[in-house]
């Protein structure tokens, strides 16, 4: 329910003010706390960054992509008209070692958010997207069914010399359903919020729109 994650940025707040911290995640936890959203550009480093493109690069080349579908896991479909983009799904353990770099970071992130803020996190999952000129997604929320499985959203675009002109911009909703904040696709910027509450949607790219998607639960 709505307010099982309401409770749970509760005991976030109160844990963020009984164990002030240093980390570069910290960052991350104050966004949150403050308007259930951070936008933090250069949060993992530079050289994960790139490889993590050189990687999506190679896989493209490959024609390693695939439609995304629409749906729980194993009952989705694809559904163009509501969401356009191209997935690659990551195994759990990945063995190419941009990915297992960049899951190190957010073993790190999960890590931080369970020792300070009690936030339960035991599993993560995460995917490339590409969205081709003309793809986006459609207004929703990360939550099948109203499970509640996935606590957070985190995206990070890998998207070179990114310029506004070729839109894919990321909308945020607030609660009465106005368009609250529309965020860039710019390179190293990562986007998190929690899953069940914030409604978004992807708007049309005008050029390849990169990025590595991900949920912890």
């Amino acid at each position: 329910s709505k307010f099982d994650v309401t409770a749970l940025l509760l005991v976030i707040q109160i844990c963020h003010t009984m164990n002030p911290a240093t980390q570069r995640f910290e960052r991350v936890v104050q966004q949150i706390l403050e308007q259930d959203l951070a936008v933090i550009d250069g949060l993992f480093p530079d050289q994960i960054l790139l490889n993590l493109y050189d990687r999506l690069a190679a896989l493209n080349a490959e024609d390693a992509l695939r439609p995304a579908a629409v749906g729980a896991a194993g009952q989705s479909e694809v559904h163009a008209e509501i969401r356009s983009d191209f997935i690659r799904w990551w195994p759990d353990a990945p063995e190419h070692p941009s990915e297992k770099a960049f899951f190190a970071e957010i073993d790190a992130l999960t890590d931080y958010l369970n020792r300070t803020c009690f936030t339960g996190i035991r599993q993560k999952e995460f995917m490339y997207a590409i969205y081709p000129p003309g793809a986006h997604y459609e207004r929703h929320v990360d939550d099948f069914r109203h499970k509640h499985a996935r606590k957070f959203s985190v995206v990070t675009y890998l998207n070179r010399d990114w310029e506004p002109s070729r839109g894919g911009e990321l909308v945020i909703y607030d609660t009465s359903g106005e368009q609250r904040e529309t965020i860039e696709p710019i390179y190293g910027r990562t986007v998190m919020f929690p899953s069940p509450l914030v409604e978004h949607a992807v708007l049309p790219a005008l050029a390849d729109r990169w990025s590595v998607t991900g949920w912890l639960r």
